[in-house]
């Protein structure tokens, strides 16, 4: 007897735990699982309503519930899904651990503090790996993870501002010769970042001519970086710059009309205390090859790809910008 079939025998409410999912007790489906579907109202087997928990796959609700999971922070509750079959954990009715959010199982989640404590202060990724007690792996996980909150928090909850500052920062993936622009926006008067870009810059070395690495797309981050403090800034905002000479055209290609350009330039060769209009960027600058070791001017710890730097990067705003990106429920 087959009381419902959705997609052939796979869902059989016959199979047991030999041969694939078995629904309800002895080989049949309980009420639970009708409640789940619908087909009855829960409150006439339970006594309280189900708690409205979706799935984070088809957005099917509500799942039910699936055993608990012991962590070493407490007991999390598991569910599945009665369509398609799949399951997720939650940390109360309304925390739901979705795939898309924290990598979907955040197995270790009480080490992303120090993680992100280590790999912001000057500690490369092996060594952090080392100090926490995991692989090298996982804290590539947890930074990916993490940045990738950072982005979405920084999107709805980024400051905005009246002044802010533009400049880029050189360094190199793997070799030398293998040049890269990093293109930074500033809030000038707290130093929060507003945007980073990365791309790759035509080499000057003999030996990246001769390699190939003749790519030249200083502009184009430019432009990205621009487009990301866009919304940060205010009516009427100021940005200011070195002198550039690229810099006006993407500026006015890229902002608003009310947004005002203002070129400085840093003293060269100038005997006692001088005021520095760019030192807010370039105090950014010298924070970020102190803290970030694959920025070290004379290192081992290089970046592979710019998706890795870009990624460190992003852990690095969310550092300066006080973004709470290391518990997995904010």
């Amino acid at each position: 007897m087959m009381l419902i079939n959705f997609h052939g025998a796979r869902f059989s409410p016959f199979r047991n735990h030999h041969n694939g999912p078995c629904w309800g007790r002895c080989g049949v489906w309980t009420f639970r699982h009708f409640a789940a579907l619908g087909i009855i109202d829960a409150p006439l087997f339970s006594g309280r309503p189900m708690p409205a928990v979706p799935c984070p796959y088809c957005d099917h609700a509500p799942g039910l519930q699936h055993g608990h999971r012991y962590t070493a922070r407490g007991v999390v509750q598991r569910w599945r899904c009665p369509m398609c079959m799949r399951t997720w954990s939650t940390k109360g009715p309304a925390h739901i651990r979705r795939t898309t959010d924290f990598g979907g199982r955040d197995r270790s989640p009480h080490i992303n503090q120090h993680i992100w404590d280590l790999v912001v202060s000057g500690v490369t990724m092996r060594r952090a790996a080392a100090l926490v007690g995991c692989t090298r792996r996982t804290v590539g996980r947890k930074v990916q993870h993490m940045a990738r909150r950072a982005w979405k928090h920084h999107t709805a909850h980024g400051p905005r501002t009246g002044h802010a500052m533009l400049d880029e920062l050189e360094t190199y993936l793997g070799a030398r010769w293998r040049q890269v622009t990093v293109a930074v926006v500033i809030r000038a008067s707290t130093r929060e970042i507003l945007a980073i870009a990365v791309g790759p810059v035509a080499s000057t070395m003999k030996a990246g001519q001769a390699a190939g690495w003749t790519k030249d797309r200083r502009v184009a981050t430019v432009r990205d970086a621009l487009d990301q403090a866009r919304p940060f800034l205010k009516a009427g905002a100021v940005l200011t710059t070195d002198g550039a000479t690229y810099y006006p055209k993407a500026i006015a290609e890229v902002l608003p009309a009310g947004v005002v350009h203002r070129v400085v330039h840093s003293p060269v060769g100038q005997q006692g205390p001088v005021h520095d209009p760019l030192f807010p960027i370039n105090q950014t600058f010298a924070r970020m090859r102190q803290d970030l070791p694959r920025l070290f001017r004379s290192t081992w710890s290089t970046s592979k790809t710019l998706h890795g730097l870009n990624t460190h990067l992003w852990l690095y705003l969310a550092r300066m910008n006080r973004y709470p990106v290391a518990d997995p429920e904010t």
